[in-house]
């Protein structure tokens, strides 16, 4: 395997840190991970081990204004920024891959803004969404308890809670006034227009999403081919559930990498995760810098660094 590092510049100058890796000898398509809400890119070895087992370029990004190597802090963290920052590594491999189809996965949240960027990306082939949210506000609701959408702006508290993270609510309440991020007939709409295969993995023990939500979002008109799978265990945490995370992978990589069939999906061995887990951990501890090659592209600029 062969892995670089990128960082590209958003739209704003702000910089978007970027991971690749490729197997020895790459026979599918590059795959691009989005990962969910409070996650970083290097929490994504599983799913990037499967794919890079299978035959693909790997792509993975740290969202701005998120934890992890890009530029920004949770703190003021918001749907639009996670999009703009999918765009840009789209561009990215758009250019590197010659523009060759790309397939998206996208985790949890990220799903919102993956479909959206789908929606607008021709070189995006495929979608698969790991117990994607479709329906941004109540998801927010039951994470935070409180539909702060729901509240006058003046009177939105500074700080809300996730985790160990402090969310200003005001940044997610602006975005969604100028672009109706927390709106599901917005993802219903996005949807009839995507014509590429999507597939949404859901938990039936999600206490973040339901089968009903994500049921009456892909039964909106046109669009293209949609699936359901339903996860028989775990939670939205699906790291948690080893078996229901094994389940889940050779679902994804069958769907965008294997036409469809289980059989024919190379699982990683335990070692073979681990090893990459431990790399992830050591190469995000190195600083982006004595940058050594230069490419312009049209939408995003990308500095890379042969690791």
């Amino acid at each position: 395997m062969t892995s670089r590092s990128f960082h590209i510049e958003a739209p704003d100058g702000r910089r978007i840190a970027v991971w690749r890796d490729a197997p020895e000898n790459p026979c599918r398509g590059p795959v691009v991970i989005c990962g969910g809400f409070a996650r970083r890119m290097s929490s994504m070895s599983s799913v990037a081990a499967y794919a890079l087992n299978n035959g693909a370029v790997v792509y993975r990004f740290d969202s701005l204004d998120h934890i992890g190597l890009s530029d920004g802090v949770i703190a003021d963290f918001s749907l639009t920024s996670m999009q703009e920052s999918l765009d840009a590594t789209l561009a990215l491999v758009a250019e590197l891959e010659e523009r060759r189809p790309i397939s998206l996965i996208a985790t949890s949240l990220a799903a919102a803004p993956g479909i959206r960027s789908a929606v607008d990306n021709p070189h995006v082939a495929a979608l698969a969404c790991l117990v994607g949210v479709v329906d941004v506000r109540r998801t927010l609701e039951r994470v935070f308890g409180v539909d702060y959408y729901a509240w006058e702006y003046e009177q939105l508290p500074q700080n809300v809670r996730f985790e160990r993270y402090d969310i200003d609510p005001h940044k997610l309440w602006l975005e969604h006034r100028h672009a109706r991020w927390a709106d599901f007939s917005q993802v219903k709409a996005a949807l009839s227009q995507l014509t590429i295969p999507i597939v949404n993995l859901v938990a039936s023990e999600d206490q973040w999403l339901t089968m009903d939500e994500v049921s009456e979002a892909f039964a909106a008109p046109g669009g293209g081919q949609r699936d359901i799978v339903e996860l028989p265990y775990g939670g939205h945490e699906l790291a948690r559930n080893p078996v229901a995370v094994r389940l889940a992978l050779r679902h994804i990589m069958a769907r965008i990498l294997c036409d469809g069939d289980l059989d024919a999906v190379v699982e990683p061995g335990f070692d073979e995760i681990g090893d990459l887990r431990v790399a992830d951990r050591q190469r995000a501890r190195i600083p982006l810098t004595g940058l050594q090659q230069k490419s312009r592209m049209t939408e995003a600029k990308a500095f890379v660094t042969e690791l």
